[in-house]
């Protein structure tokens, strides 16, 4: 099996490159049996120049727009940004050349043995997501109510402590696996999201646009259990979440 990992990127030149780096330091698999995409989601002309000088594998997915009014003639609620960053994530994983997909976010990063210990548990009735570590404590999972670990190794690029982090993570490291917690990053098999749809475009609407009933990827989770394929966490391998994305990176 060959497995693609999916990453979106819009505007900051140094979460990708800081990104790239630390996937691969700690993905052995790269250039074997496993492969790496950016998606430059409706990016500036900076980020799309910066990825083709650094020869960083990438697709360019320029999304379609759709005013409010459009959204919620289909269903959707708000935030508009949301149903772009959907059909990115969709465009990548309809792209992927593995039968088996790994999203990210661009400001996760990652830990060694972290693909090998997703790979492992992944089959047919189930998708795995690593143990998530995050600054300071998020909302919980909205379909079971887990939580990711807090530990503050850095609240953005300029203040993560990579070596740091990476020590932490092995002393905390158990071959195990919990039912649920992050959305992503998750390990499935392309077919899984096929077979389910892949992602809605937005947000579902409640009684009106301004009332968000499941947000994209608790329904997309929700279609996968309904389908029969469980949602779990594994112990062993260990991703640290900035919760920043973008938004301070140039």
């Amino acid at each position: 099996m060959r497995t693609s990992i999916i990453c979106l990127i819009s505007r900051s030149t140094d979460y990708a490159r800081y990104f790239y780096e630390c996937l691969r330091r700690y993905t052995p698999e790269l250039g074997v049996d496993a492969d790496f995409l950016f998606v430059a989601n409706d990016a500036t002309g900076e980020v799309q120049r910066f990825l083709r000088a650094r020869g960083y594998p990438h697709i360019i997915a320029d999304n379609d727009h759709f005013t409010d009014a459009e959204l919620a003639a289909k269903g959707f609620a708000f935030p508009e940004y949301i149903s772009r960053v959907y059909q990115g994530v969709n465009k990548g994983m309809l792209h992927a050349s593995g039968d088996e997909i790994v999203l990210m976010n661009s400001d996760n990063f990652v830990s060694p043995g972290w693909l090998q210990n997703l790979r492992k548990r992944l089959d047919k009735s189930r998708v795995v997501s690593p143990t998530l570590v995050q600054p300071h404590a998020a909302f919980p999972n909205p379909i079971n109510q887990s939580l990711s670990l807090v530990k503050d190794c850095g609240l953005g690029l300029t203040t993560f402590r990579e070596d740091d982090f990476v020590k932490w993570a092995e002393t905390i490291k158990r071959d195990s696996w919990s039912v649920g917690n992050p959305f992503m990053p998750v390990l499935l098999y392309k077919w899984q999201a096929e077979l389910v749809g892949l992602y809605p475009t937005g947000n579902l609407a409640g009684k009106d646009f301004s009332e968000i009933r499941h947000t994209g990827d608790t329904f997309f989770f929700l279609k996968l259990a309904l389908a029969g394929i469980q949602h779990i966490t594994v112990g062993d391998s260990i991703v640290y979440h900035l919760q920043e994305g973008e938004k301070y990176g140039k």
